[in-house]
């Protein structure tokens, strides 16, 4: 069945940031199947993002105290810079669906962290599994520095896990309660 206008300009809503005229023009008398097909076929590869941490990487301990001030405004502002970056190329990008499924991911793991490379790797973490096994993407992002960091891991212990965080690998697959497993 082919696809009205209203309906090619409803998945491409849905399935991204909306129609641009070229692809709108050239999906008028195409089948569902055939638009889905091209969504996920200009999706398959991922386009990672990519900063330099070269100015972040100094030994914070011999900083003085106005370094270390000026040290979190270029993080502040890097992270800034990634923003820009993912909007970017959520605009400029052909793999609409994978970058639409980032942000759905985006939103699913939100996470709420000040350190730029910690943000980047999480994101492109989400890229990578965005159209994959939503295990394996769990699996990741709960090994990620950033959900690590943001959901306080540091605290738990052998026989007192944190509440934040206590799934094990096969755990996910099993559903158990907090409580069942801290037993």
């Amino acid at each position: 069945m082919k696809l009205s206008k209203r309906q090619i300009q409803h998945l491409y809503w849905r399935a991204g940031f909306g129609p641009d005229p070229c692809n709108l023009n050239n999906a008028i008398g195409k089948t569902a199947n055939d638009l889905v097909d091209h969504l996920f076929t200009s999706s398959e590869k991922a386009e990672y993002l990519k900063m330099d941490f070269s100015k972040l990487a100094v030994d914070r301990k011999s900083l003085s105290r106005e370094e270390k001030k000026e040290l979190r405004k270029l993080a502040t502002k890097m992270v800034y810079e990634l923003d820009v970056m993912w909007l970017e190329q959520m605009v400029e990008t052909k793999a609409v669906l994978r970058e639409k499924m980032t942000f759905f991911f985006h939103d699913h793991f939100a996470v709420r962290i000040k350190n730029p490379k910690e943000n980047l790797d999480l994101n492109n973490i989400l890229r990578k599994h965005a159209l994959g096994n939503f295990g394996d993407l769990l699996m990741e992002v709960s090994k990620s520095p950033a959900m690590i960091g943001f959901l306080n891991n540091k605290q738990n212990k052998k026989d007192s896990p944190n509440e934040n965080f206590w799934l094990g690998s096969n755990d996910i697959h099993r559903g158990f309660a907090a409580t069942e497993y801290q037993k």
